[in-house]
């Protein structure tokens, strides 16, 4: 029997319709990743470094998965790419982006790959969503739950639930 890892993915969208984009992602994650046990609702929120730019879409997403963070991370850029995602779009708007945030307690830092996400504790629209599915889950560098780092967060962009 395989072992499962608990993974939780932050998606993002600010291009056509930002809503079918993220229930893309969990549809297409849900195929091709794992099992989907916990989604965020969806905020709407300000972009984040480049503001020249539509606000997003943001969700969380909590999933068990037999992949490694590699296999993952290969997967969640095919979906990426499916939908539409263009090479060189990094802090650009962009129709999806599926980050990788925490994965177990693994603490991993590789040039292409960071786990736990390294601006995860100083990114409102990440650590929102994320603490709605997971408050008490504790972030396995910083020995704190999520709920508290939401809280001790210096980001003052707007993060709003969307009804």
């Amino acid at each position: 029997m395989k072992d499962y890892h608990t993974v939780y993915l932050l998606s993002g969208s600010n291009i056509g319709d930002k809503a079918t984009y993220l229930w893309y992602a969990v549809y297409q994650i849900s195929k091709r990743v794992g099992f989907i046990t916990k989604v965020s609702s969806m905020y709407e929120t300000e972009p984040w470094g480049v503001k020249n730019q539509d606000d997003y879409y943001n969700q969380a997403i909590q999933l068990q998965t037999t992949l490694t963070p590699d296999q993952l991370l290969i997967q969640l850029k095919s979906i990426e790419k499916d939908a539409g995602r263009r090479p060189g779009s990094h802090m650009q708007p962009r129709v999806l982006d599926i980050d990788i945030l925490l994965f177990d307690d693994l603490l991993l830092d590789k040039a292409h790959l960071k786990i736990p996400h390294p601006q995860l504790i100083n990114r409102n629209f990440a650590i929102i969503p994320l603490a709605e599915i997971a408050p008490n889950l504790i972030h396995p560098s910083l020995q704190l739950p999520i709920h508290q780092l939401a809280q001790k967060t210096n980001d003052t962009l707007k993060v709003t639930p969307i009804q």
